[in-house]
């Protein structure tokens, strides 16, 4: 592969295609806010006007989008990549989708010839920045074997789920669990705070038992205990934006997620207060108003 396009330029975009051109290939990069793919040529990136004009020539188009529809857009939309994609073009969608749209990009993908891998993505723009992103991704393994030279410059770890779909569908698996952890860090831990122990007590404590878990090295210590929660990491509306899409792939598979449900109700309070630009781990003011304390360092 030699030219590689990418579309959705934002804080895990930008970076992902920064890397991607300092690994040697030939990028075209686009935006709807065009500064920001401008901001790219210094890294020898060129700027697209259009996702038709990423799609000219590319071996590979990689969509970082919000969600599905912007993703459908982009791919089969008016200018859309797949109307100027060559037979045999990869695209691969970084985005956090709910599974049926990656199936049909992969159904109008093989009508055009075009090779689709839903190949969401994890981890945050710290590892974004650095190339060492978690890759989840659903199509045929010789295409992402086919992509790896691309995907090497931006992951660490690329783990191939199975067939089209299976990427996204693995993807919000994640991140539900993701977001019931750090509602459930929050609640134990206050519940610590207003029976006597200091927050240090507690992550000294739970990061050496069974409880231990990446987000008591994470957002935990980094953004609650440091009341840190603008500029987000990861926005509390797009966690409610991917829970929903869990829940509805829930119920899709008949599956229940009543403690998935509950965390997304308690999401919706914190939106409701304006707090949905907030970082994600701010779910924890909702458990802090309920219990009339704060969660942050003392120390």
């Amino acid at each position: 592969m030699k030219k590689v396009g990418v579309i959705g330029l934002g804080n895990m975009g930008r970076p992902i295609a920064r890397n991607i051109a300092r690994g040697g290939f030939e990028v075209s990069a686009f935006d709807l806010n065009r500064t920001a793919a401008e901001s790219l040529v210094e890294h020898g990136a060129t700027v697209a006007d259009r996702p038709v004009d990423v799609a000219m020539g590319a071996d590979l188009v990689i969509t970082v989008l919000p969600d599905g529809p912007d993703v459908l857009q982009a791919a089969l939309g008016e200018d859309g990549l797949y109307s100027a994609a060559r037979e045999g073009m990869v695209h691969a969608d970084f985005s956090t989708v709910h599974p049926d749209v990656s199936r049909t990009l992969a159904e109008e993908g093989r009508k055009r010839g075009v090779r689709v891998l839903d190949a969401a993505m994890a981890r945050t723009p710290v590892e974004a920045e650095t190339g060492e992103l978690v890759l989840m991704v659903g199509g045929d393994k010789a295409d992402l074997d086919a992509c790896m030279p691309v995907f090497g410059k931006i992951a660490t770890d690329i783990h191939h789920c199975g067939p089209n779909g299976t990427g996204a569908t693995m993807k919000l698996v994640n991140n539900l669990l993701g977001g019931v952890i750090v509602a459930a860090n929050c609640e134990a831990m206050l519940l610590g705070v207003k029976a006597g122990l200091s927050p240090e007590t507690m992550m000294q404590v739970l990061t050496t038992t069974g409880a231990n878990n990446n987000m008591l090295r994470g957002p935990i210590p980094g953004k609650v205990l440091a009341r840190n929660f603008e500029p987000p990491s990861f926005a509390l509306n797009l966690q409610y934006k991917d829970a929903r899409l869990a829940l509805d792939l829930a119920a899709d598979a008949g599956a229940a997620l009543p403690i998935g449900a509950l965390v997304q109700q308690i999401r919706s309070v914190a939106r409701s207060k304006g707090r949905g630009g907030w970082d994600t781990a701010a779910i924890a003011t909702v458990f802090e108003e309920l219990d009339g304390v704060e969660l942050k360092a003392t120390q």
